[in-house]
């Protein structure tokens, strides 16, 4: 995509084009040392520079993910529940680990978490966490190199292919919303 056409009326320029025409003067796009980045195309009569931008990439084993930072998904979004209910597979693309936010806003029963990795069709526990019987936030955090404390902090890395499981202990009305913030 152009970011801009050079006017026919000026002179071509030699060399690599580093530079932004804004209507009536050409500035210069970026320094010669970081302007690898740059494509030039010429056609007829005009010179169009193009931008590319290089962005960290990595491999899943199928297709190529773009890197991302900590960023914040919604696991399970806020509602009134009274069955066990397990969050849809979520994809960690390149994050760590994470930490959990169990937001409870209403209580009538007791829910209990656990954080689960998937490896092929099964899943298993990475973090079980204690039951839940009060409104308010519980926490909880996988990461590498974190000290474990019971049902809450678990020293792990974060697979692919994860959810959030909420068992329950009675068919009592628990609103309650999950949360994740993923940590590169």
């Amino acid at each position: 995509m152009p970011l801009f056409s050079w006017p026919k009326n000026k002179a071509l320029p030699t060399g690599r084009v580093n530079y932004v025409y804004d209507g009536q003067d050409a500035w210069p796009l970026r320094s010669d040392a970081d302007n690898a980045d740059s494509v030039v195309a010429v056609a007829a009569g005009s010179v169009t520079v193009q931008r590319t931008v290089a962005e960290a990439m990595g491999f899943n084993g199928i297709t190529w993910d773009r890197q991302r930072n900590n960023h914040e998904v919604t696991v399970l979004a806020s509602s009134a529940r009274t069955v066990a209910v397990d969050s849809s597979d979520m994809t960690n693309y390149n994050g760590r680990g994470i930490v959990v936010v169990i937001d409870v806003t209403a209580q009538a029963g007791t829910i209990t978490p656990t954080i689960q990795g998937k490896a092929g069709s099964d899943y298993y526990t990475i973090l079980a966490g204690s039951a839940i019987a009060a409104t308010g936030e519980v926490v909880l955090r996988v990461y590498p190199g974190l000290t474990a404390a019971a049902s809450v902090t678990v020293n792990d890395i974060l697979p692919r292919l994860w959810r959030v499981s909420m068992a329950v202990a009675n068919t009592a009305s628990v609103t309650y919303s999950v949360s994740g913030n993923y940590v590169v």
